[in-house]
């Protein structure tokens, strides 16, 4: 059984019409009749009308379900705002509304407006209610909803159980009676658009791991200062880990506290750093030789089973790109960890370092980067990589020879139905 007093919301205006005029036609007493009024040109008229949620010819009796249909914050009410007719003001007979809030608003004229340059084209007045038993939910849009029973049993667009579920404000107030496939499909043209954006999403990621540390940093500064903002450098606290007045190495706390056995978390904690920083600190412990030897799983806080599955991923796609191994786990462990794995396996290669010449720091990123980064795809090259992969070709392999990052390929091979990825 669903709650009394709660809306509807159908697909088809009928299903709405049927519902509103019946339980209308079950209270008792007499039926008050607002009129729509109308100036301006014709079909500014129309448009308003199509688009105005209360009705033409508004009927209302005392104890008719209700719903604003227009923002009004001074009155006290929003589009969406449901209650009872209550009684018709004395002097006005305008409607007067108990919302489910408990207060008591007098619904009065609104109008709505087409206008150009200041000067008003068309308006239409009416009060801003409808009968709320029921309503369309292709009128319902844009409104916000504390409860709704709804019946998607009839969807026929695209995003129509979408449109339906999200006016709700919370998964209390669903009651959903009735659904079909149609209702909760997503448009073709929409999941297209959304692969081909994450497709150059990852390729694009793919480019930017390519860039070394300080060109990506001067990339961020350039975007700052694009978007009108200014760079302040900041002196930063002294680590409370360094020796006071004495400059040391951005590493050798941590190396100091990975001598006396601390975990990860624990490094974290007490140098007060992100996990990336302690990651980076140990990289370069380990470009120096100075890493000492660590049960890994355990000072990442994985278990074996965890740790083995990492292991897999990296020396099946590599270690010099993290991205395919973070999409072939699932995206279940973070890159901060898998980074720590990766260490395990040998020393990553450090990034270079930008120059002072923007046109030598841009070659040699370019230098780095696969041919056909961000290319559209041909024909022969699908063919090729369809070949290469039921050949059991790895991923690493098919993107040295197709010159692509291996998300980019990753990501084709998703598109092309041969490969799925959660």
């Amino acid at each position: 059984e669903h709650p009394e007093g709660v809306p509807r919301l159908y697909t088809h205006n009928m299903d709405v019409d049927g519902e509103n005029k019946a339980s209308l036609a079950k209270i008792d007493g007499e039926v008050e009749t607002f009129f729509m009024q109308e100036s301006g040109k014709s079909g500014a008229i129309e448009t308003l009308k199509r688009g105005c949620l209360s009705p033409e010819v508004l009927e209302l009796k005392i104890g008719a379900a209700v719903m604003f249909t227009k923002n009004s914050f001074d009155a006290g009410y929003v589009n969406g705002t449901l209650g009872t007719v209550t009684g018709f003001d004395e002097d006005t007979g305008f409607p007067i509304v108990e919302t489910r809030e408990g207060d008591h608003i007098t619904a009065t004229p609104a109008e709505w407006a087409v206008e150009d340059g200041g000067k008003t084209l068309a308006k239409i007045t009416q009060i801003p209610l409808r009968l709320a038993w029921a309503i369309t939910i292709h009128k319902s849009q844009g409104m916000s909803m504390d409860a709704a029973i709804m019946d998607l049993s009839r969807a026929f667009e695209y995003g129509q159980g979408y449109v339906a579920l999200s006016r709700v404000r919370t998964l209390q107030g669903i009651h959903l009676i009735g659904v079909n496939q149609r209702a909760l499909e997503v448009h073709p043209l929409v999941l297209e658009r959304d692969e081909e954006m994450r497709t150059s999403s990852e390729e694009a990621e793919d480019g930017f791991n390519a860039l070394g540390k300080e060109e990506l940093a001067k990339l961020h500064e350039n975007f700052i200062l694009a978007m009108g903002g200014s760079i302040k450098k900041v002196d930063r606290p002294k680590d409370k880990w360094s020796a006071g007045g004495v400059k040391e190495e951005k590493w050798e706390a941590t190396l100091a506290l990975i001598s006396e056995g601390k975990t990860l978390d624990e490094i974290v904690a007490l140098r007060q750093r992100t996990r990336g920083t302690i990651v980076e600190h140990m990289e370069e412990l380990a470009r120096l030789t100075k890493l000492p030897t660590l049960d890994m799983p355990t000072f990442a806080g994985l278990t074996e089973q965890e740790a083995k599955e990492i292991r897999a991923a990296v020396t099946e796609l590599g270690s010099e790109y993290l991205k395919p191994v973070f999409t072939e786990l699932g995206e279940r462990y973070p890159y901060e960890i898998i980074r720590l794995m990766r260490l395990e396996l040998g020393v990553p290669k450090e990034k270079p370092k930008a120059t002072k010449d923007v046109n030598e720091k841009t070659a040699a990123s370019t230098k780095e980067k696969p041919e056909k980064l961000g290319a559209k795809w041909t024909k022969e090259e699908e063919e090729e990589l369809l070949k290469l992969f039921h050949a059991r070709t790895p991923t690493k392999r098919i993107a040295e020879k197709l010159m692509r990052q291996s998300g980019g390929i990753r990501a084709r091979l998703k598109k092309l139905g041969v490969l799925d990825i959660k």
